[in-house]
């Protein structure tokens, strides 16, 4: 093995720590969503509200 063939370990692993990154960020993006697309305020006047329980 010659010393041309050094290993560089501050090279490995970038990729999947970038997918991992990317990965998360689109699980963020997912949930804010959901969250925005159907989320209602329980003081919306004008929401949906289920029939009262009979008692």
């Amino acid at each position: 093995m010659s010393s041309t063939d050094r290993v560089n370990n501050n090279e490995q692993g970038w990729g999947a720590a970038a997918a991992t990154c990317l990965l998360a960020l689109a699980l963020l993006a997912l949930a804010w969503y959901m969250h925005e697309t159907t989320y209602q305020s329980p003081n919306d006047v004008l929401g949906k509200t289920a029939p009262a329980a009979q008692h």
